[in-house]
């Protein structure tokens, strides 16, 4: 893609005599060919937007005027839907997504009036609205600032009187939404084809950069399967802080309320976050200063920095110990990570372990209790970015690794869930080859049995949560029809479909609430919007709805549930 960056003189070039236009429709938008999320233009005059999709700028029309002779007088044809269903929403208005503008137009067969409902599918950008300016054939809309959570659907009357039956009414809505601004970064869909490492093309496994703190996003669709993935590229720079907030709920019927807490030191994404046993909340890694580590007092509300890590990571994996301790194992940060250390939280110390036999990121770990006693690391991607179905036990008495049975299928950004009734430990999804697929290893026999079945539809950096009444797990969001969920039955080893999500979320968080409702809160859609929304699944009428909006949309953020008062969990 450097192609698209090659600056011309004017020997190649004509402007037709006109200034630089920022906000031509042309013109590319920020992160426009990305490979780390990070901006790959910059304009040098201050306050000005690029990468607008919504109309031709004047300087557009004037060029387009000059090159084909046209008369300064002529005017814009604007399009009608065909019918009352068609979809009207048209672009934001800048790679910044702080705005939405819907354009279409209403042709009147005669005077009449009409009411007129303006819907969107994201109640975190919705109206309620207000007419600010009427005209014979136009309304212009705005949204109303309010404290409350907004409604989804908000209906005006509109009056519109015309003799003429070929007048047209175009409507234009502006909805402003709230943009991340440093507790999430942005990345684009991974997908899952490449030989080499690359920063130009476009089907490379893009894997997030440690920089990057801005909403705006990009997505590509994974279209073949092959073995390798290219590595992720990290750079420190200067921190800034972060936003936490706590969702708190009284009663199984209750929509809950947000509200923030205290502020990360560092904007973190791709970290991970425990709940430790002493009731604080343990934050490590991250793509800005990927070393720190930060503890949250549930008491003060209040985080602290911890006693950094030995090696910088994100996409690593933090298991809690029986005994209190945390493990953190593999990761990326300029490099494939094979090391581990572990975290005692009774002395503040940090202390190293032996290496694993193979580096790896995007894998999981899970902790085997006795009689095993031992970590069980699986997957993930491995150096040349090979996808990996390799599996490694830890034993903590001998502080060595080994090799155990592998996975049937390679697995990258997948989860894995264990299964206390069954001694097994259950994998989901993830890039390589069959997306829908899962397997269980069984602890005693150390081997893998893949399901009955598939899901319909493919998923990675989707989320699975054990419902303990039912023995079943539930699977949602992800790439590919996110809106989609599945319940996993390990006792028949199959899926079945649940009900759809009300949103469909990409990397969102799942929390299994005391009630045993799961709150699912945040993500992002195709990441081109990121959500402050969020909902809860009840298993007992396979239903979702809609609970209190975050004060700020959230991806590749992390939730936990506090042990110390069971109706809040906060997303770090």
């Amino acid at each position: 893609m450097r192609s698209n960056f090659e600056k011309y003189d004017n020997t190649v070039v004509n402007t037709l005599n006109t200034a630089y236009d920022y906000a031509s429709i042309m013109h590319y938008e920020k992160t426009a060919f990305t490979n780390n999320f990070l901006p790959t233009i910059e304009p040098l005059q201050a306050n000005v937007k690029i990468g607008q999709r919504y109309k031709l700028s004047s300087t557009d029309i004037q060029k387009i005027q000059q090159f084909y002779n046209c008369s300064a007088a002529g005017t814009l044809l604007t399009t009608t839907p065909t019918s009352t269903t068609t979809n009207l929403f048209s672009s934001f208005d800048d790679a910044n997504n702080d705005n939405w503008e819907f354009n279409f137009t209403i042709n009147f067969p005669s005077a009449y009036t009409m009411d007129f409902a303006i819907t969107t599918y994201s109640s975190g950008v919705t109206g309620p609205f207000q007419i600010v300016a009427t005209g014979s054939n136009k309304a212009t809309f705005a949204r109303i600032s309010s404290i409350a959570n907004p409604s989804t659907t908000s209906t005006t009357k509109l009056t519109t009187t015309t003799t003429k039956t070929t007048t047209s009414t175009t409507t234009t809505t502006k909805l402003t939404t709230t943009t991340i601004t440093s507790t999430t970064t942005t990345t684009t869909k991974p997908t899952t084809t490449t030989t080499k490492p690359s920063t130009t093309t476009s089907t490379t496994t893009t894997k997030p950069t440690t920089t990057s703190t801005t909403a705006s996003t990009t997505t590509t669709k994974p279209t073949t399967t092959s073995t390798t993935t290219t590595k992720p590229t990290t750079t420190s720079t200067t921190t800034t802080k972060s936003t936490t907030a706590i969702f708190t709920t009284t009663t199984i019927t209750a929509a809950g309320r947000w509200s923030t807490t205290g502020s990360l030191a560092i904007s973190r994404a791709y970290h991970t976050s425990t709940v430790l046993l002493n009731d604080r909340v343990i934050t490590i890694g991250g793509t800005i200063n990927g070393n720190t580590v930060e503890l949250y007092n549930t008491t003060t509300k209040i985080w602290s920095a911890g006693p950094s890590m030995f090696d910088a990571r994100i996409l690593h994996t933090a298991t809690l110990l029986p005994d209190g301790r945390l493990i953190a194992t593999g990761g990326y940060y300029n490099r494939y990570l094979k090391t581990a250390e572990i975290y005692n939280p009774t002395t503040n110390t940090r202390s190293t372990i032996s290496s694993m036999n193979t580096a790896r990121y995007g894998h999981q770990a899970i902790y085997l209790p006795a009689p095993s006693n031992k970590l069980l690391v699986m997957g993930g991607v491995g150096n040349n970015s090979v996808m990996l179905q390799s599996c490694e036990l830890y034993d903590f008495a001998s502080n060595t690794w080994t090799y155990t049975t592998s996975m049937i299928e390679k697995r990258v950004y997948f989860t894995a869930t264990y299964l206390p009734s069954l001694s097994k430990v259950l994998a989901i999804g993830g890039t390589a080859t069959l997306y829908g697929s899962a397997e269980m290893f069984t602890v005693s026999s150390t081997q893998w049995i893949r399901s009955l079945n598939t899901m319909a539809n493919d998923r990675y950096f989707h989320t699975a949560t054990l419902i303990p009444a039912t023995g079943q797990v539930l699977i949602v969001g992800g790439y590919e029809n996110p809106d989609k969920t599945y319940m996993f039955n390990p006792t028949n080893n199959s899926f079945t479909t649940a009900a759809s999500l009300g949103q469909g979320r990409i990397e969102p968080t799942a929390i299994l609430l005391p009630s045993g409702l799961v709150l699912v809160a945040g993500g992002s859609f195709n990441n081109t919007l990121l959500y402050r929304s969020a909902e809860v699944y009840d298993y007992r009428l396979n239903a979702w709805r809609p609970v209190a909006t975050m004060n700020l949309a959230r991806f590749h953020h992390t939730a936990v549930l506090l042990n110390n008062s069971s109706l809040q969990a906060p997303l770090l």
